[in-house]
């Protein structure tokens, strides 16, 4: 009889601490409001914050799945028909790619940077990581079409998480007017990422533990690690993407885009790794060379 209180309470305490895990993995990955970080601190980004300050624009809202409310900002450009959607990366904001999408103002692109549910001035408790950004980005598709007619050209262009998104959604953006898919050092899966963070963050603690104790917390919550993933959504899409990664991304290893590439059935496609780079910093590196590759790509099926 003691021998089986004693192995009771030691399995009450592993299971307490298998929670533990799974609710502390759960905050720090998908909570809005943490002090941790889990971003890479060297990640150096390209701003034009007096473009972003001073162009004229116009603030943008509209409904989402969860209730959420998402914002962005729209720099128009009088007769055009060809529209930028431009979404950042993990726990970022739509200012992250300012620099970009100056660039593509100037050459005659309307550009609609958008916040991701849970981060900047979008609404929402939690960072869903691509699993419900999915259905944002097809959202905001349909805002454009429904404002400004279905015989615009549409480019979707995101890094990092916001990479991993708009792959996520190409499944669901075939036959319409999305033309182009810019995506810039995208992670293959939640989960794939998180197995990878995890070796890195929590080394004494086996990957299948940390997976599946912080996939109960996240099914709670709506959140799939592996649903609406680049690398199986990308299967279904008949969108030309251009994949660009840095060759020494350590955050979202390099491998994860030739995965991706490699998953995406159709010939319109290209795979550019700048070698020499590490996370979303491709553009901050090669600068003119980044913007002409991914320039050329878009005329190229536009």
């Amino acid at each position: 009889m003691i021998i089986g209180i004693v192995i009771g309470s030691i399995l009450f305490v592993l299971l307490v601490l298998y929670l533990l895990i799974g609710y502390y993995c759960f905050k720090i990955a998908f909570v809005r409001k943490t002090k941790t970080q889990m971003v890479p601190t060297d990640i150096k980004l390209k701003f034009n914050e007096d473009w972003y300050n001073n162009t004229p624009n116009e603030d943008i809202k509209i409904d989402s799945i969860k209730k959420v409310i998402l914002k962005g900002k729209l720099f128009k450009v009088e007769n055009s028909k060809n529209f930028i959607i431009s979404v950042h990366g993990y726990r970022g904001n739509k200012k992250e790619t300012s620099y970009f999408c100056s660039k593509f103002y100037q050459k005659g692109y309307n550009i609609l940077m958008v916040d991701d549910r849970g981060c900047g001035e979008s609404s929402g408790k939690y960072i869903t990581m691509g699993c419900l950004d999915v259905y944002d980005v097809v959202n905001w598709v349909k805002y454009l079409n429904n404002r400004f007619g279905s015989d615009i050209k549409i480019i979707l262009y995101g890094w990092s998480m916001g990479a991993a998104i708009i792959m996520g959604a190409s499944k669901y953006l075939n036959n319409i007017n999305v033309k182009v898919i810019i995506e810039d050092s995208g992670y293959s899966s939640i989960y794939e990422e998180f197995k990878h963070v995890g070796k890195k963050n929590f080394k004494f603690i086996p990957s299948c533990i940390l997976l599946s104790s912080l996939s109960i917390f996240s099914f709670f919550h709506g959140i799939s690690l592996k649903k609406n993933s680049a690398i199986s959504n990308l299967k279904e899409s008949k969108i030309p993407t251009l994949f660009i990664h840095g060759g020494a991304d350590d955050f979202v290893p390099t491998n994860m885009v030739y995965k991706c590439y490699e998953s995406l059935p159709i010939k319109e496609k290209e795979l550019r790794v700048f070698d020499k780079s590490i996370h979303v910093c491709c553009l901050t590196d090669y600068g003119d060379e980044y913007i002409n590759l991914v320039y050329n790509f878009i005329k190229r099926y536009l």
